[in-house]
């Protein structure tokens, strides 16, 4: 409804008067340009006009690249097979998981660190203990952003965001 007073407010303030409404026989079929305005019949309503509006872009101008996230990966530095093997105990790793974990398409040894791929529905697998102790491990190196530096916020800091901002205080309430 809001497009509609918009286009009353800008007649009644302009001051012009509308065009004669066309008859039937000569209303487009097709769909008017954005910026065209088009008459309707008249009615007990008055005089009625529309023009197309973009409510939203269509599908095909969307993309959905976002979604796909990175390739997991962790960087275990200076990791040898006994000290990783440790790590997955004390985190209360399965024999299963372990296996998982051990499996050659899922880790790469080089003479600097100890590359895992593990897959989504492992780490959502992990309980919250376990993948608390293996995410601290991880966070010691810088390779594994996602650990090394986490995304935080501070829920006491949201007031701050909107300081520049007239808003109501019974909004963070």
């Amino acid at each position: 409804m809001a497009p509609w007073g918009v286009l009353l407010w800008m007649r009644s303030t302009t001051g012009q008067v509308p065009p004669a409404p066309r008859p039937a026989a000569t209303l487009r079929s097709t769909s008017p340009s954005p910026t065209e305005i088009t008459p309707l019949h008249r009615g007990p309503w008055g005089e009625l006009e529309y023009s197309r509006i973009l409510i939203e872009p269509p599908e095909e101008f969307i993309t959905a690249n976002y979604t796909k996230p990175d390739a997991i990966h962790w960087v275990f530095k200076n990791y040898s097979e006994s000290s990783l093997a440790t790590l997955w105990e004390n985190a209360g790793l399965t024999a299963t998981q372990r296996a998982f974990l051990a499996a050659p398409s899922r880790r790469q040894v080089t003479p600097e660190a100890i590359l895992i791929l593990p897959d989504r529905d492992f780490i959502i697998g992990l309980s919250p203990e376990s993948r608390g102790k293996i995410y601290a491990a991880l966070a010691e190196f810088s390779e594994n952003s996602a650990q090394y530096e986490p995304y935080r916020l501070r829920n006491d800091a949201v007031p701050q965001w909107f300081d520049s901002f007239i808003l109501s205080n019974a909004k963070f309430n």
